[in-house]
């Protein structure tokens, strides 16, 4: 997905708000299998070897939403793949990020 893009072309993204309207998107609509699936694999792109991202992610919600997300399809094998893609990247460099997860 965005990975492909290259660190330059994901900085721009999050220069743009795409975290913000990843995690908003995410929130408003819960239900959405589909969009869940894709905000957990953007979540992770954007979290991509940036610690400093994974952070305001982390304090903005989003390892609440991508465990939620998680739990709301069980049985949706992309969202649960995205999902813990997302987490084991935003936990990779983190010191608190994992504490979050086991919460």
């Amino acid at each position: 997905l965005l990975a492909a893009f290259g660190a330059e072309g994901r900085s721009h993204v999050i220069k743009l708000g795409g975290v913000e309207c990843v995690l908003a998107a995410m929130k408003a609509f819960k239900k959405r299998v589909k969009l869940q699936q894709w905000g957990c694999a953007a979540t992770r792109d954007l979290c991509w070897e940036r610690l400093e991202t994974a952070e305001c992610v982390a304090a903005d919600g989003g390892v609440e939403l991508v465990l939620k997300a998680m739990m709301y399809s069980p049985s949706a094998i992309e969202v649960q793949e995205f999902g813990c893609a997302a987490l084991r990247v935003m936990a990779s460099d983190s010191e608190e990020i994992p504490l979050l997860i086991a919460e």
